[in-house]
């Protein structure tokens, strides 16, 4: 009887609870299948590697690996949503040794460019702090994407558009995790969402259509 009055008083406070443990179990839950998704993209991609997919390159994927872990690591300083960059970090890293091995190592203009771009994201970040490193970070990813569009507009590609359909649901999944709308948890998700679909758009075609 007790027992009863007391939850009966206090109603409004367990119903409050309870909807916050729920969005708490959702976020949970976009928060790691986003992360499996994006393991499953890698995993195509190291198929693709395999098999003998040609384009792809252990410099580029090393300095994708630390871009992204910069983002990854000022991501976790500012306490955001850190776990989709991690992934990706060393995600990207494992394709790295696997194009080492397959002794796939070439240096192109792309790879000074994002070793720029990585230079001025840690100088950025040491300057005035992980906020900052963050949207360095952001725009540089943004920015190191422009080559591959560019290959992608003037050559199609099945493979990569079907790679990038998985980053694409990864990214977006990812957005639900976010605590907050705020730039620190959503800035690496909403980034690759972003950058992965205007990919996709031109991998399969659809500007020729």
């Amino acid at each position: 009887m007790v027992i009863s009055v007391y939850f009966f008083v206090n109603k409004d406070n367990h119903i409050n609870n309870l909807k916050m443990n729920n969005m708490i179990n959702d976020e949970l839950f976009a928060y790691y299948i986003g992360a499996f998704v994006g393991i499953i993209a890698y995993i195509i991609m190291g198929r693709y590697i395999i098999l003998g997919e040609k384009g792809y390159s252990f410099t580029s994927f090393t300095l994708f690996s630390i871009l992204n872990g910069i983002s990854a690591v000022t991501i976790y300083l500012e306490q955001g949503n850190y776990l989709l960059s991690l992934i990706f970090s060393l995600s990207a890293a494992t394709i790295a040794v696997m194009l080492l091995l397959k002794r796939k190592v070439t240096w192109s203009w792309i790879e000074s460019l994002v070793i720029g771009l990585i230079t001025i994201s840690f100088i950025l970040w040491y300057l005035y702090g992980a906020y900052v490193g963050i949207w360095a970070s952001t725009l540089s990813l943004l920015i190191a994407i422009i080559p591959q569009v560019k290959d992608m507009y003037k050559l199609p590609s099945n493979k990569v558009a079907f790679v990038n359909k998985f980053f694409i649901a990864s990214s977006f999944i990812s957005c639900f995790s976010a605590k907050s709308f705020t730039f620190v948890e959503l800035s690496f998700p909403v980034t690759i969402l972003i950058s992965c679909s205007i990919i996709y758009y031109f991998a399969a075609g659809h500007h020729k259509n």
